[in-house]
C-alpha cells in the first residue's frame, strides 16, 4: 500500500531564530514565504508564541512573541504574502505557568491579533511535561486551533519505553501529530527507522520527525522517517537552525513525490544566495566537529552554539570548554552560568 506523501513544515522563522535572534529583514520573509509556496511547502512555522509575560531573559526578536512582537511593516507584509498554511510554536513549560483552560484562551487570543490566519500551534515539550502539553493541545482543539506536540530530546529514551508510555501521557488529545524531535542530533536513520516503527506499533496518533544536523545526518534521518511512515516532517532553508542547523528544506523537497518546476528550484537558490549563505557565513552552522563532538558527548547544543560565536577562541579551546561541562552540566539543559565558569577555567 503507498503511504501518503508526508506535509512539509518549513520552520525556518522559528527554529532560524536561534541564529537570528528571531530578527528578519522583511526583504527575507517576503522571498521566503514565496519561496515556500512555489516550492509547494505545505506549511511554515512563522516563530514562537509566548503565553504568559515574557521574562527579562526572553528573545526579544520580531518573531520571538507573536504576533505582539511584529511591527506595522511585518504586519502588511505578512497580510500580503502569498497564502501558505501558518504555524506556531509554543513552548510547554511557559503555557504551564497558567491552567491549561487559561493557556489555550491566550493562545486563541493573540491568534486572533495575527495579521494571518494561524491555523496550527505546535507544543513542544520534554518527556516529563508531557501529560501537561497534552492537556494544553486538548484545550487548544476545543477553540477550533489544530493542536501538535512535539516531543523534545526523544533520543534520550528507548523507543519501548517511548511505546510503553507515550498513550498514556498523550490520553485522547486530539492532536494532528506527535513529533519526534532529535535535539542533539545525533540519531542515525537506523535509529529513527526503530523508533518510528516501534511507537508506531503502540499509537495511533500520525508522527513527524525534526531533525538537527550535528553529525551531519538530518536529511538522512529525515528519509529514514518518511520511509518509516512519518506523516509530516520539519526542514529549514539551508538548514538554517538552532546549533548545528537542521535539515535542508530544498534537499527534503526533493525527497516527497514530484519534483517542484526548475523555475521554484532556480528562485530557491537565489534566495539561500541572496540571504541563507551570508548568514552562514557569520553562525557556522552546520556538522562542524564541535557539533559533532557535543552531540556525541550529550551537552545541550546552545553550549557549542555559544562557544561558536565567540570568535576569540579557537575550536581546540571550545573542545577544552565542552570537556569540563560534560561533568557539571545538568543532562538536556542549557545553564549559562556553567558555560561561564567553564570559560573562566581555561
Amino acid at each position: 500500500m503507498t503511504r501518503p506523501r508526508p506535509l512539509l513544515l518549513d520552520c525556518t522563522l522559528r527554529d532560524g531564530g536561534y541564529q537570528t535572534d528571531w530578527r528578519f529583514s522583511d526583504g527575507f520573509v517576503a522571498d521566503w514565504l514565496t519561496v515556500c509556496a512555489a516550492l509547494g511547502v505545505d506549511r511554515v512555522e512563522l516563530g514562537y508564541l509566548r503565553v504568559a509575560a515574557p521574562t527579562p531573559a526572553a528573545p526579544s526578536g520580531d518573531y520571538a512573541d507573536l504576533p505582539r512582537s511584529l511591527t506595522l511593516a511585518q504586519r502588511a507584509l505578512l497580510a500580503e504574502a502569498p497564502r501558505v498554511s501558518a504555524a506556531v510554536m509554543v513552548d510547554a513549560a511557559d503555557a504551564a505557568r497558567v491552567a491549561p483552560e487559561e493557556a489555550a484562551d491566550r493562545v486563541a487570543e493573540r491568534l486572533s491579533e495575527a495579521p494571518v490566519t494561524i491555523e496550527t500551534v505546535r507544543v513542544a515539550t520534554r518527556m516529563d511535561g508531557l501529560a501537561g502539553a497534552a492537556a494544553v493541545a486538548t484545550a487548544l482543539a476545543a477553540r477550533g486551533i489544530t493542536p501538535i506536540v512535539n516531543l523534545m530530546q526523544a533520543a534520550d529514551l528507548p523507543p519501548e519505553q517511548l511505546a510503553a508510555e507515550l498513550p498514556g501521557r498523550l490520553g485522547e488529545a486530539p492532536i494532528q501529530a506527535l513529533y519526534f524531535a532529535d535535539s542533539f542530533g545525533r540519531m542515525r536513520p537506523a535509529d529513527v527507522t526503530r523508533l518510528f516503527e516501534t511507537v508506531g506499533a503502540a499509537l495511533a496518533t500520525p508522527l513527524g520527525f525534526h531533525a538537527h544536523d550535528n553529525i551531519g545526518l538530518a536529511v538522512a534521518n529525515t528519509q529514514a522517517a518518511i520511509e518509516a511512515g512519518a506523516r509530516m516532517v520539519d526542514a529549514t532553508m539551508g538548514g538554517l537552525g538552532r546549533g548545528a542547523g537542521n535539515a535542508a528544506t530544498e534537499t527534503v523537497r526533493l525527497l516527497l513525490d514530484s519534483a517542484p518546476t526548475p523555475e521554484a528550484l532556480a528562485a530557491c537558490d537565489r534566495f539561500l544566495a541572496r540571504h541563507v549563505e551570508p548568514l552562514r557565513a557569520e553562525s557556522r552552522w552546520g556538522a562542524t566537529p564541535l557539533y559533532r563532538w557535543q552531540a556525541r558527548v550529550g551537552l545541550h547544543p546552545t553550549y557549542a552554539q555559544k562557544l561558536a560565536e565567540d570568535a576569540a577562541m579557537t575550536d581546540l579551546d571550545r573542545f577544552a570548554v565542552l570537556d569540563r561541562l560534560v561533568a557539571s552540566s545538568p543532562k538536556g539543559r542549557y545553564d549559562a552560568g556553567l558555560l561561564e565558569s567553564a570559560r573562566r577555567a581555561s
